[in-house]
C-alpha cells in the first residue's frame, strides 16, 4: 500500500513532467532531483532526443492547489498551477490575472496542458523576476478561480532552479547561457538573466493595482 507522501510526491512528478511540453516535446526523462524547504525540484531531458528540456519545481498548498515554476533549456520561464479535480480540456486558453503583492497587475492566458494542469508563459522582465524573488503574497485569477499563494522561500527555490537549467543546459549540449558570465543570484544586479533578443508576448499590465 503507498503511503499518502507517496502518492503527493508522485503527483507531484507527474505535474512537473507535464511541463516538457512548453518546449513541444511528446516524453521527457527525468534525471535528476532537488529539494528547496519545501519545494520539489528536477531536471528533464526530452526522452527522443536527450537534450535538455526543463527544470521545474513544484509545491503543493493546503488548498490543494500545486504551484510550478519551469525554467526551459530555450530560456524561458513559466508558472503553472495544478489541482487533481480539476477537468481541463488539454489546449484551451483561459484568461489569468496575476499580481505580486501590491505591484502591478498582469494579465495573460493561462493554457491547459493537461486536463489537471495549466500553464501560463511569465515575459524575460527583469522587475517581475525580482519581484517573484523578493514577494511575500502571488494572488492569481485564472478563469473564475480566485488563489493566492504564499512566496516565502520562493527566492531560494528559484535560484536553484535557474542554476539547474544552466547546469544542465551545458551538460546536455544545448547551453543558452553559454555567454552568461556570472551568477544573477550572487549580486543585486538588475541584469535579466532570462533577457533573449526577442521576447514573446505576454505578461500584459492591467492600469492600477487593485487586483480584483
Amino acid at each position: 500500500m503507498t503511503t499518502l507522501s507517496t502518492r503527493i510526491a508522485a503527483a507531484a512528478a507527474t505535474i512537473a513532467a507535464a511541463f516538457a511540453l512548453t518546449t513541444a516535446t511528446a516524453s521527457a526523462e527525468k534525471i535528476a532531483n532537488f529539494s528547496s524547504g519545501g519545494w520539489k525540484g528536477g531536471a528533464y531531458t526530452n526522452r527522443q532526443s536527450g537534450n535538455f528540456s526543463h527544470c521545474a519545481a513544484t509545491a503543493r498548498y493546503k488548498s490543494g492547489v500545486t504551484l510550478v515554476f519551469s525554467v526551459t533549456g530555450g530560456r524561458q520561464w513559466y508558472m503553472g498551477f495544478a489541482r487533481n479535480s480539476w477537468g481541463l480540456r488539454p489546449g484551451t486558453k483561459y484568461p489569468v490575472r496575476f499580481q505580486v503583492d501590491n505591484g502591478p497587475v498582469l494579465k495573460a492566458a493561462a493554457k491547459a496542458k493537461t486536463q489537471k494542469v495549466v500553464e501560463v508563459f511569465l515575459p524575460p522582465r527583469d522587475n517581475l523576476f525580482r519581484s517573484f524573488r523578493n514577494g511575500g503574497e502571488l494572488k492569481v485569477l485564472v478563469g473564475r478561480k480566485r488563489m493566492a499563494f504564499n512566496l516565502t522561500g520562493v527566492d531560494r527555490m528559484l535560484a536553484k532552479l535557474y542554476r539547474c537549467a544552466t547546469h544542465y543546459a551545458k551538460r546536455h549540449g544545448n547551453d543558452p547561457f553559454a555567454n552568461t558570465g556570472r551568477d544573477p543570484f550572487t549580486t543585486q544586479s538588475k541584469r535579466d538573466p532570462f533577457a533573449t533578443r526577442s521576447s514573446r508576448a505576454g505578461g500584459q499590465e492591467v492600469a492600477g493595482s487593485s487586483f480584483f
